[in-house]
C-alpha cells in the first residue's frame, strides 16, 4: 500500500470516528434532557 492511500485509509478512519464520537455526544445530550442528570461530567473523558 503506498503512502497516499494508507493516508487516505487513516483520514476516513479519522472522519468515520469523528461521526461516532458526535453521535456519542448527542446521544448523552439527549439523555441528559430527558432524564435530567448529567451524565458525561460523570463517564466522559475530561479532554472533552
Amino acid at each position: 500500500m503506498s503512502k497516499e492511500q494508507e493516508l487516505k485509509k487513516l483520514r476516513e478512519r479519522i472522519e468515520e470516528l469523528e461521526f461516532v464520537k458526535d453521535f456519542q455526544q448527542d446521544l448523552i445530550a439527549n439523555f441528559e434532557k430527558v432524564t435530567g442528570q448529567e451524565l458525561s461530567k460523570n463517564t466522559c473523558p475530561n479532554s472533552w
